[in-house]
């Protein structure tokens, strides 16, 4: 018998741990570190808890970061009468270009190199390479500041970013083996894998990001519900999703299995986790964005289910052979990419849920920001702190509840997947695991929001560098200075 004084949360363990299928408790502690935001200390190594779980998914080391970041003038109102009535800050965007190819491209690739090989010992050639393009790229972006460019309508910031990008994450594949009996051969596969992978994953969400984006905010709160649960899910799989965890088994097949070699998963899972938890935020009203955070929930718990099967059903289609099977060796292997994989994703889905609402209470009075406040959290101007906390409670609750549900589904049934090993394995590197998290949830995330989220005059839908010269309804409310909130009615 369960006594009145004990919490619910020990009342939910002790349920748990008569549960036949043996993983309640393990499952506990899993989602307890998983959701530090809200469940308190039951992390089952305090030194754990305090020095790595608690930064990363309570998510406070980015708070500070994105209230900075808001208070940064973004744009300039035009005087009376002056068409566009909002313009852009060319000095703000040039600095921020400045910033992006310090921090989440050239200094990544260090990160990166560091995580991965668990070492500060970096090569010379490494250091050269990134000393290099990063004095080149921030010089660059220092004459576009002097000669005041506006390197956005042409999409020169993209391009900027790949050259900047591709060049260090070459030479981070090619220091990958450091036997001195390596060949050639393997260090030109590795260079072009590990640049591949990377690539393709930054690729994936700045093409998301440019074109599909703009579109998500000119429609209406439930088409943008379906958005989210259909639409978000089936491009990162088919982009980065079955393609990098494809990818990323070529190194267990060189005997690189331990938890640093499959980094790029991180990679890739912090781009759609946190572009996700903002335009889920964004929708209008309260009511719709929670009952979207259900059905994305629901749609994710289908679909981490069913990883598994989807992978073994793409690997038909490649081999065009419907009877084809993983070998035994690649089933276990895959297994463990998917745990790792869901793992990550639960992390750093429950930091984002702290960090977009937050983010957008922050940025709401940005005419240029496309995530803005719903128009139902404005009330007299002001948009009341208590709707953050409201919206960050609905989105834990919501999230921890089917995360819970997998796990307790996923591990002895349906998938079979190794969750308690592979979570056991991200202890035993905590720290080059969580330290590389940190870095790419801050760079590789909060700060390409920034970036990617803002409405920028573009070749593709405006035929000037001018807001009024735009064929898009986004731009025209910038341009008469009437910015609807999420187009819901309210005037900014």
């Amino acid at each position: 018998m369960l006594f009145k004084r004990e919490s619910v949360l020990s009342a939910s363990s002790a349920f748990l741990r008569r549960v036949s299928i043996g993983v309640g408790r393990e499952s506990i502690k899993i989602i307890a570190q998983a959701s530090k935001s809200i469940a308190g200390a039951l992390a089952d190594d305090p030194a754990v808890r305090d020095k790595w779980l608690e930064p990363v998914t309570k998510a406070e080391v980015n708070l500070p970061l994105v209230y900075c970041l808001s208070l940064i003038t973004w744009h300039h109102r035009s005087p009376p009468g002056q068409q566009p009535v909002f313009t852009p800050n060319t000095r703000t965007y040039q600095l921020s270009l400045m910033m992006q190819c310090v921090f989440p491209l050239t200094l990544y690739a260090l990160v990166l190199y560091c995580c991965m090989k668990r070492t500060f010992r970096v090569p010379r050639g490494l250091l050269v390479v990134v000393a290099v393009v990063m004095t080149c790229s921030v010089t660059t972006a220092a004459l576009f500041f002097v000669f005041n460019v506006h390197f956005w309508f042409y999409f020169g910031d993209f391009f900027y970013i790949a050259l900047t990008y591709v060049p260090p994450m070459c030479a981070v594949g090619w220091y990958l083996h450091d036997a001195v009996d390596t060949t050639l051969r393997d260090r030109l596969d590795d260079m072009l894998f590990t640049a591949v992978v990377e690539t393709l994953v930054a690729a994936s969400t700045i093409l998301y990001c440019i074109l599909l984006m703009p579109l998500f905010f000119l429609l209406n709160a439930w088409l943008q519900l379906l958005w989210m649960a259909l639409l978000h899910p089936i491009y990162y799989e088919l982009t980065s999703g079955f393609l990098v965890r494809k990818a990323l088994r070529r190194n267990a097949l060189r005997g690189r299995t331990d938890i640093p070699w499959f980094l790029s998963i991180v990679h890739a899972t912090v781009h759609s986790v946190s572009v996700s938890a903002i335009m889920t935020s964004s929708i209008d009203s309260l009511g719709i964005s929670v009952l979207t955070q259900v059905l994305v929930s629901a749609v994710r718990l289908v679909w981490r289910t069913t990883t598994d099967w989807r992978d073994t059903q793409f690997e038909r289609l490649l081999h065009w052979d419907w009877r084809w099977r993983p070998a035994e060796a690649d089933r276990i292997t895959q297994a463990r990419l998917i745990s790792l994989g869901i793992q990550t994703e639960m992390v750093l889905e429950n930091a984002s849920n702290v960090l977009a609402p937050w983010l957008i209470w922050c940025m709401w009075r940005e005419p240029l920001f496309m995530s803005v406040a719903p128009s139902t959290f404005i009330e007299g101007g002001s948009y009341p702190g208590y709707y953050v906390l409201v919206l960050i409670v609905c989105l834990l609750s919501v999230t921890v509840v089917f995360d819970l549900t997998f796990l307790l589904l996923n591990y002895h049934g349906l998938q079979h997947l190794p969750i308690i090993q592979t979570w056991r394995d991200i202890q035993a590197v905590r720290a080059w695991y969580m330290g590389f998290l940190v870095y790419a949830l801050t760079f590789m995330g909060i700060m390409f929001l920034f970036v990617t989220m803002m409405i920028l005059p573009r070749a593709t839908v405006c035929r000037t560098d001018n807001y009024c010269d735009c064929t898009i309804a986004t731009y025209q409310g910038v341009c008469d200075g009437h910015f609807v909130s999420t187009w819901g009615g309210s005037i900014v």
